[in-house]
């Protein structure tokens, strides 16, 4: 019977509490009241010419909470989270197959100030600065190199890039050609006589040109292949009068080798070879052309190396990992000879422990017996770094193979 009349009295008092909270009327309207006390923000607003539509008409609890919440400025949702529950265009392009890492992280505000703006877009700069505002190494090529592609001197990135998303590499608006051929004329006598009569308006013009600046008159790359920069493109390619004028005069490989037939020699005398240089795949790390990077390598090494090594991509980005310094800053060629070896893995020592203590001197002669007169009772071998210590990264501290204050030791020094 008591639990009856405490439960009476709870609807009771709750229906009381609702019907008084219906008679509660706010001082003012909307953003009005809100201004009261956010005095800047009204003036914000007022003076700027780009007002976020929810801060136009006064809804301010579309995006806050009047009274507590668990996120910065007491916003109702997190992040993007907010944003996309309106911008839901911005929201499907998030599932594109090249996303500005600013979007995928749902930091919209560090482009786009989220009550107004002088800027459109809401920007919280020009759009001159807006990018170079975390892009600041290409800023800095951009102003000290001899030649800059005018739109990138300009400030003008979106005229090749989409801020938010792409189908296509490096957020292109579109396929790369049709970027370039949008404002040059592939059709112009000057421009094929340029190109010797090669069809070259079929794409691939970041081969030769850097997009943004280069030291070299017309783009050209830091780095030009010598064939390419003596316009000696017929030692490689069938030439205009052919029906394919891009065609290879031989495979690829055997190209690269009737120059460098040195390095295939140095190549093929050591034990261990690189999968692409056994199948003379030459020009899948290097380009045939220009390259911005040194041995002509097509990519930074941190993405070349990785466009085969996923697994070693996996392991950087793993969650409580701890990570060589070497592979978190995809230093690869600092412990691998890319094209061979007389060493398992490709080493770039004659073995694992004059590779290790090439960077831990102290470690070669304070540390755990290893070398030839210290054997692993699991296998029979010498000692090595490698023993105790993962070369890439782990799980445990100093990379070791298991936890130092538990089970690593005892798996060799039975207690």
């Amino acid at each position: 019977m008591t639990k009856k009349i405490n439960l009476v009295l709870t609807v009771f008092f709750l229906v009381v509490l609702a019907r008084s909270f219906t008679d509660v009327k706010l001082k003012e309207e909307g953003s009005k009241l809100c201004f009261t006390c956010h005095k800047d923000k009204k003036l914000e607003v007022a003076d700027d010419k780009d007002v976020h539509f929810p801060v136009k008409i006064g809804n301010c609890t579309s995006c806050h909470s009047p009274h507590a919440g668990k996120y910065k400025y007491m916003l109702i949702k997190k992040g993007g989270e907010l944003c996309f529950t309106c911008h839901e265009d911005v929201k499907a392009e998030t599932h594109m197959p090249y996303v500005h890492t600013a979007l995928k992280k749902g930091e919209c505000t560090k482009c786009h100030d989220p009550h107004a703006s002088n800027f459109p877009y809401q920007l919280k700069k020009p759009e001159d600065r807006i990018c170079f505002s975390c892009h600041s190494a290409l800023k800095n090529s951009i102003e000290k190199l001899k030649d800059a592609h005018p739109p990138a001197a300009a400030g003008e990135c979106t005229t090749c890039h989409s801020p938010h998303a792409s189908g296509y590499e490096y957020q292109l608006v579109q396929a790369q050609e049709k970027v370039c051929f949008t404002c040059h004329d592939k059709e112009q006598k000057s421009f094929k006589k340029a190109h010797l009569g090669y069809p070259v308006g079929q794409g691939g013009c970041t081969m030769c040109h850097d997009p943004h600046a280069s030291d070299s008159p017309k783009l050209i790359k830091k780095y030009s292949h010598f064939p390419m920069r003596e316009m000696m493109c017929s030692s490689c390619h069938a030439g205009p009068g052919n029906s394919d004028p891009l065609k290879l005069v031989k495979p690829a490989g055997d190209l690269c080798y009737g120059c460098h037939q040195d390095k295939i020699d140095n190549f093929d005398s050591k034990k261990v070879v690189h999968n692409p240089v056994k199948k003379r795949e030459c020009i899948k790390c290097h380009s045939p052309h220009a390259s911005d990077y040194k041995d002509f390598i097509i990519e930074p090494e941190k993405k070349l190396c990785f466009s085969c090594h996923k697994d070693m991509k996996k392991t950087i980005n793993g969650e409580g990992m701890y990570v060589h310094t070497a592979l978190s800053k995809v230093e690869c060629t600092k412990c691998h000879n890319p094209h061979s070896s007389n060493t398992e893995d490709l080493l770039v020592s004659k073995d694992v422990v004059s590779l290790c203590t090439g960077c831990h001197p102290r470690a070669g002669k304070h540390s755990h017996p290893i070398g030839a007169e210290a054997v692993n009772p699991k296998t029979g071998k010498a000692m090595t770094c490698t023993s105790c210590h993962a070369s890439h990264a782990s799980r445990y501290e100093f990379f070791l193979k298991g936890d130092r204050k538990e089970g690593l030791c005892v798996q060799c020094h039975k207690l």
